[in-house]
């Protein structure tokens, strides 16, 4: 661990609903370091969503397997529940595809 005396609190969009089909055993494994997780729904760029895959569904997976994680609708209510969750000491990582971004300028703004 890189910094083993903070939390990590991870907010994650995925990119693309054949992507995140196709690496859901990845994405379940590979998000499941962070202390916190906060997955917000699927950037679809391209393409409609033939799997059903959602960010409710990996959140359901990662919760079964004992994560701190919750699925949230808009940008908003991730911000909402940062400010709200985070301590001095904590560290938080945006990352994903699309617009996510966004999160961080919504953060530093308010």
């Amino acid at each position: 661990e890189l910094y083993p005396e903070r939390k990590l609190t991870l907010v994650f969009q995925s990119h693309t609903y054949s992507r995140t089909q196709e690496l859901f055993a990845d994405f379940v494994d590979a998000l499941g370091h962070a202390d916190k997780i906060i997955l917000l729904p699927i950037y679809a760029a391209r393409e409609d969503n033939l799997s059903g895959v959602t960010h409710t569904k990996l959140a359901t997976v990662l919760e079964k397997n004992n994560k701190d994680v919750i699925a949230l609708d808009t940008f908003g209510e991730a911000v909402e529940r940062l400010k709200s969750s985070i301590g001095p000491n904590d560290l938080v990582l945006i990352m994903g595809a699309g617009d996510v971004a966004h999160v961080t300028g919504m953060l530093l703004l308010g």
